[in-house]
């Protein structure tokens, strides 16, 4: 066997077996021998300790040459050559790794080609599961319990998530009723890259994701109404099995309607008061220490406290480069804002009705690119600047407040730097809160703002 310099140092994926079957196809097939190995060329014979053992089925004048060892199914990442040594013995591949217990869970290619040139390297045809090209697998540990999916991503219990996702071996997805499966894989049947896209970097399931095939037909991986088993598999991992429903917009609009059930006040005035600085400077110190601490504390509750919306903060901040400060009172004279229902009122300080109406869900809204949300309408011809709401998807339940616009112009509603409505959010907080809630809210805001400024 020999080591050396990595011949195929340009790829990522498919190694020197890619690139000979191009060249053999160029040249009418003539050129390196095909092995005639089913399955693994290089079945893993044991791993024990620090020593991975892997069994020859290559043809006896194969010249071993091992080029290097890559994790991951895309086989990017090239595990460091001083951190391992490579023996022949007899008709196995012998390696030995320095620490094994620090190495990532998941899957590992063993790049080896034949140094004479007569046959062409183990190709991956079968995709990483089932490819001729050797490989081992290194157990993560996890249990089916560490994983799960909490209606939105995969969450697992323990160790990387961005590892978990680069040894996605496939997802499969399946609607109640009906014999197909849709399959998603990172790396297809025959070792490219496939257009992946059931899961995004973060383990997100793509609830709208479109497959595109190659006439160009479209069909989505989920159809509102449908429920469906997804089953994701990990190389080095249990596999994930869960239930999902995706729901349509309106089941999504009339859930959020009622999930901000009750009476609310503007947020900041109540949170800012000085009986609650310490738990504001908590997190602050906690996250900057004690000399920059009390400092973020200040900022972060003059960033969301001030009195100027619509034109006359256009003129004060401009495009809001060199800071601004955001208007998130409740305007044009209300004080406190009910949603019962369909129904959306709000009071003045007195206690006077200054609007009621009925709303209907209208669609889908983005604020400036930044933060989507769900538009609702009311038909009331006089309804005026309340003809709109546009909520953010937040709940007491979630994010303790509520966020939201309200207004007479959908598309002065959508931007956030310029128009009438220009740096104005209102966030609302339940009339009934305790201290406990204050200090969740709190909590919270802090916490998402300073993960930046770490």
């Amino acid at each position: 066997m020999r080591t050396g310099a990595d011949a195929v140092s340009g790829a990522t994926l498919v190694s020197g077996a890619a690139q000979e079957a191009v060249l053999n196809a160029l040249n009418g097939r003539a050129g390196k021998t095909f092995l005639n190995v089913e399955g693994s060329a290089m079945p893993v014979a044991s791993i024990e300790g620090n020593v991975v053992t892997l069994t020859s089925k290559l043809p006896k004048d194969f010249d071993l040459e091992l080029l290097d060892i890559r994790w991951g199914v895309r086989n990017e990442e090239v595990v460091p050559v001083d951190a391992y040594t490579a023996t022949v013995e007899d008709d196995k591949l012998i390696l030995t790794f320095n620490d094994m217990t620090g190495m990532k869970a998941g899957y590992y290619y063993v790049n080896v080609v034949d140094a004479s040139g007569k046959y062409r390297s183990p190709s991956f045809e079968g995709g990483p599961g089932a490819a001729q090209a050797p490989s081992f697998i290194l157990s993560s540990g996890l249990t089916e319990k560490d994983l799960s999916f909490d209606g939105k991503g995969i969450v697992l219990a323990g160790g990387s998530l961005s590892d978990y996702l680069q040894n996605i071996e496939h997802v499969l997805i399946q609607a109640e009723g009906e014999e197909k499966i849709t399959e998603q894989e990172i790396v297809g049947h025959h070792g490219t890259l496939s257009t992946f896209i059931a899961l995004d970097e973060n383990g997100i399931l793509n609830a709208d994701g479109v497959v595109k095939a190659r006439n160009g037909d479209e069909s989505p991986l989920f159809e509102a109404g449908k429920k469906y088993t997804v089953t994701v598999s990990a190389f080095g991992y249990p596999d994930l099995v869960f239930s999902y429903a995706k729901e349509d917009e309106a089941g999504t609009a009339a859930a959020l309607i009622e999930a901000v059930k009750g009476t609310y006040t503007a947020l900041f005035p109540v949170i800012t008061d000085a009986q609650y600085d310490e738990i504001w400077l908590a997190p602050c110190v906690e996250a900057l220490g004690s000399e920059m601490g009390p400092a973020a504390a200040e900022m972060l509750k003059g960033a969301c406290n001030g009195t100027l919306y619509g034109p006359e903060a256009v003129e004060a901040y401009g495009d809001g480069s060199q800071g601004a400060a955001f208007d998130c009172l409740f305007i044009h004279g209300v004080s406190t804002i009910t949603f019962d229902g369909t129904v959306i009122s709000g009071k003045d300080e007195k206690g006077e009705t200054v609007f009621s109406h009925e709303y209907a869900y209208a669609g889908k809204l983005s604020l400036g690119g930044m933060m989507d949300g769900l538009l609702y309408e009311t038909a009331d011809g006089d309804a005026g600047e309340f003809r709109y709401f546009f909520m953010m998807p937040d709940t007491p339940a979630t994010t303790y407040h509520l966020e939201f616009r309200y207004g007479s112009n959908i598309e002065d509603l959508a931007k956030y730097n310029e128009g009438p409505y220009a740096y104005w959010l209102a966030a609302g907080f339940p009339v009934e809160a305790d201290e406990k809630m204050i200090r969740k809210v709190i909590t919270l805001f802090c916490e998402e703002n300073l993960a930046g400024m770490q």
